[in-house]
């Protein structure tokens, strides 16, 4: 439709104006517009941050009465349930946290045992804080509740106690006092009419800041901003009617104890959406009252000009003008160039006039040329197999033949003058820009994509060839359809990538052995797997030469087996030798390939390094039976040290009244009938006192064993930072001053070398048992040494330490004379030794293991062959002070 406009010129002048105005009209109010959304996400941001920081706030006094209640629950007088011994300790700790309403110990049952406060009989067990506690061993959060002895508005927290061997013994019980939560809400001078709220896990109102009579604490807040809490994560940001209906800008954060667990607590903060909008709103009217003004003066203004100097002579222009749109070439204005502007405008109508009269046969004649040309070209182009289109500088088609239309399903008529990016599917209206501007006085072919009509894509390869035509730029370009190439070409590139992914996620070496020509290939994991750098020649001798002496009859086997037909796949664990000459265990995997008449003509197989596994698997069976022999050991350690005692005691006895001459003892001779000195004669005599110091001395070392057996399964004290470095040095320093050691060999004979590590931040360590763990592997290494080292090696002990993810390492190794794979499975195995009968105990290096891995959180473990010394490495965490509590943080 038309948009017609007033044959006034005074009233097309008013409208002038107006459309001068409008759009500043329109700027105001989008100005206004965009204001008033910057300040609903000013609030949305300022209620996060209060959010947030009182959610920070909710969370570190959860995480410090979790902590306060997990430190209680190992107390011995909490353990005992005992209402005398747990009631002071329970008072204490109501007194320094004052926020708490009251402190509680229940049984399994539920049943009150003890409280802070003054309590009678009740029990709590269908409170959700003890069934959660109860039910999963870990520290829970309750819901809102009234306290049955405080009689206040509480939120109550429950931990387990439990017993040393991790069985329930009861809960612990503390409330925390709602109101409490006022001061920290009153220091955040929230906007006028904002407020903070706080829910349970079911929507109960636990607290609200400013408190309001019509939203009392204990009841559902409005359903619909519930039901938007329930759907959202962690934090979201909303706008919602609230209670009362009033419309706020919320900000929440969910709080849970754990990620994925149920929200325990929602806090949200609330802005009226109102009292954001009203400065924003007031400067606008104020603009608004400024464009209107400015209207109404310009508008006048307009309306004298049109009146008086303008709508006469503007009446003859527009007269003549008429005439001469109706083909009455010999109209004339009558107006001089002296009458001003418009004057000059007649003139030069009048001079168009004549020029229009002098153009009108030579047009005719001109366009019947132009005419046969176009025809003379488009037969041209029709001629083609291949699309061509020509392309102007406004990146619209002027023309295109039959054939490229035909390709994309139109009509030759409906692509003439369209866009080119109605059809271009593969560039977009800047990039089509780009590549017109490049091919100006050049040629480039390329492949992209068109759209059909019916929306099916085609690739295409254009060759595009651009030039300037009459100050014209113009672009020709040939386009052929290569579809059926480039969906032949992906399928190849599909399955080859395919291929790939699958070797790559696999994480396998790949072997592929041509049985016809004898040619293997391996892959580059395949090389790294046992070392290699990659660039040597595929031989079989790569994998044949590697495996190991005791393996070899077993590969082979079942490759050969594979190869003449046996079996149609294989499966072997083996050993490899690595480049860097340690042995790594492998799967090899492997199948054939059959032709036509059934013989095996192609193998090919993957390799797997499963070194870490075996590892892993033989430190979990090592642990089971420190487990499992740490029980029997505690039993027997206790069982025979009462009888060890009564032994040494009467050893000791003996030998004071057979061998010391005191009044006692002569009185005791005399009355005997005989005197000390004959008793003295006949004990030595009778060898008496080597008799009674053997069995001193045999008593003694089962007390060593004992005390070896109970170290065993003693659990030590709480880890401290520690350098280990440090207590590598005082272990030797002691085993250099051993006596035994000295007896049976001289550290002053070894050599010893230090590699530590500089900076190397604390290990979480008791200082003393890591020593002892060291101690026991020097006085192995030096014993193993003098006993078999070769003639002309120097004894020689390298200490090292190094960082690694997570923890530091501590590498001990000697150049003895090694361990078989046999031995080295059952070193940390209790009472198991090479050393002859009443030489060692078989205690000391399970002990190592048991400190190292049970009492530190660490790994012990030894690496060692015939002949080629031993490496024990010990693996220790960080310490971080965060995850470790002292025993003076027990207390309160």
């Amino acid at each position: 439709m038309r948009l017609r406009l007033p044959d006034s010129v005074r009233l097309n002048l008013l409208l002038v104006v107006l459309a001068g105005v409008l759009p500043m009209t329109a700027v105001v109010l989008l100005a206004g517009w965009e204001r008033r959304g910057l300040e609903l996400d000013h609030a949305a941001q300022a209620t996060a941050i209060l959010a947030e920081y009182y959610a920070a706030q909710q969370e570190n006094e959860t995480l410090r009465i979790k902590t306060v209640l997990a430190r209680l629950a190992t107390l011995p007088e909490v353990r005992s349930l005992s209402a005398g011994e747990a009631t002071p300790i329970l008072r204490q700790a109501l007194a320094v946290n004052p926020s708490y309403v009251n402190f509680a110990l229940l049984d399994v049952a539920g049943n009150a045992v003890a409280s802070a406060l003054p309590f009678t009989s009740q029990n709590l067990s269908n409170r959700r804080e003890f069934v959660d506690a109860t039910r999963t061993g870990d520290f829970a959060v309750g819901e809102y509740a009234v306290g049955r002895v405080s009689g206040v508005q509480v939120l109550p927290f429950a931990q387990p106690v439990q017993g040393e061997a991790g069985y329930l013994l009861g809960v612990l019980i503390a409330t925390l006092r709602l109101q409490d939560l006022a001061p920290a809400f009153e220091k955040a001078m929230l906007p006028e009419q904002s407020f903070v709220g706080l829910t349970d896990a079911k929507g109960l109102r636990l607290y609200r800041f400013p408190a309001s009579e019509q939203m009392p604490l204990g009841v559902p807040i409005a359903l619909n901003i519930w039901e938007r809490i329930r759907g959202m994560g962690r934090d979201a940001n909303f706008l919602d009617a609230g209670t009362g209906g009033r419309r706020f800008v919320y900000a929440l954060r969910r709080l849970s104890l754990k990620p994925g667990q149920e929200p325990y607590l929602n806090l949200f903060v609330g802005v009226p959406e109102e009292s954001l909008f009203t400065r924003a709103d007031a400067v606008t009217r104020t603009y608004l009252a400024w464009l209107a003004l400015s209207l109404l003066l310009s508008g006048s203004l307009a309306w004298l000009v049109a009146r008086y100097g303008i709508h006469q002579r503007v009446a003859r222009l527009v007269q003549v003008a008429g005439r001469l749109g109706a083909g009455e070439y010999s109209a004339r204005s009558g107006l001089t160039e002296s009458q001003g502007a418009l004057g000059r405008l007649a003139g030069s109508l009048d001079h168009m006039a004549q020029a229009l009269e002098r153009d009108a046969a030579e047009r005719l004649q001109s366009q019947q040329a132009l005419e046969a040309e176009i025809h003379r070209r488009k037969a041209l182009l029709d001629l083609s197999c291949d699309g061509i289109i020509v392309v102007d500088d406004r990146l619209n088609l002027v023309e295109a033949n039959a054939r490229f239309a035909s390709m994309l399903s139109y009509a030759r008529g409906e692509v003439q003058g369209a866009p080119l990016e109605r059809f271009e599917a593969g560039l977009d209206q800047e990039a089509i820009r780009r590549t017109f501007d490049a091919v100006q006085g050049g040629r480039a072919v390329f492949e992209t994509v068109f759209r059909r009509r019916d929306g099916a894509l085609l690739d295409m390869e254009v060759s595009a060839s651009g030039a300037t035509v009459e100050g014209q730029r113009l672009v020709l370009a040939v386009i052929r359809d290569v579809s059926e190439r480039k969906q032949a070409q992906a399928a190849l590139r599909e399955s080859e990538e395919r291929y790939a992914l699958a070797l790559r996620g696999a994480n396998d070496g790949v072997w592929d052995l041509d049985l016809r020509t004898g040619r293997v290939y391996f892959s580059a994991r395949w090389k790294e797997i046992v070392g290699l750098a990659g660039h040597e020649r595929d031989e079989m001798d790569l994998w044949r030469a590697r495996i190991h002496p005791d393996d070899l009859e077993r590969v082979q086997q079942a490759l050969e087996g594979c190869a003449r037909g046996e079996t149609s796949s294989f499966e072997i664990e083996h050993r490899l030798r690595h480049q860097d000459g340690s042995w790594r265990w492998v799967l090899g995997r492997g199948a054939s390939l059959r032709d036509g008449s059934g013989l095996v003509i192609r193998m090919a197989g993957a390799l797997t390094d499963v070194s870490e596994r075996r590892r892993m698997m033989e430190l979990m069976l090592q642990t089971e039976k420190m487990m499992s022999v740490g029980g029997l050991a505690a039993g027997m350690a206790h069982e025979i040290n009462n009888p060890l005692g009564g032994i040494i005691q009467s050893v000791q006895v003996l030998q004071a009244r057979l061998g010391k001459d005191t009044p006692t003892n002569r009185s005791a001779a005399s009355e005997a009938g005989g005197s000390l000195e004959s008793v003295h004669g006949f004990c030595a005599r009778r060898q008496v006192p080597e008799l009674l110091g053997s069995i001193g001395e045999s008593a003694v070392r089962a007390t060593r064993i004992v005390q070896d057996m109970l170290d065993f399964c003693r659990q030590g004290a709480d880890p401290s930072p520690g350098d280990v470095a440090a207590v590598l040095d005082q272990a030797l320093a002691l085993c250099a001053k051993d006596y035994d050691l000295k007896k049976r060999y001289d550290f002053r004979h070894i050599r010893i070398e230090r590699d530590y590590e500089p900076g190397l931040p604390p290990a979480a360590c008791v200082e003393g048992q890591l020593a002892q763990v060291f101690m026991n592997i020097l006085r192995n290494a030096a014993q193993a040494m003098s006993d078999g080292q070769p003639e002309g090696r120097v004894p020689s002990i390298v200490l090292r330490t190094r960082s690694e993810p997570g923890g530091v390492r501590v590498e001990i190794e000697d150049n003895g004379p090694g361990m078989a794979e046999a031995v080295r499975r059952k070193v940390f195995e209790p009472f198991f030794t090479t050393k002859p009968p009443g030489v060692g105990t078989g205690l000391g290096l399970s002990v190592s293991y048991f400190i190292v891995s049970t009492n530190h959180g660490g790994t012990l473990e030894v690496e060692s062959a015939p002949g080629a010394g031993s490496r024990f490495i010990v693996r220790l965490p960080w310490f971080d002070s965060s995850r470790h509590v002292t025993v003076q943080d027990r207390t309160f």
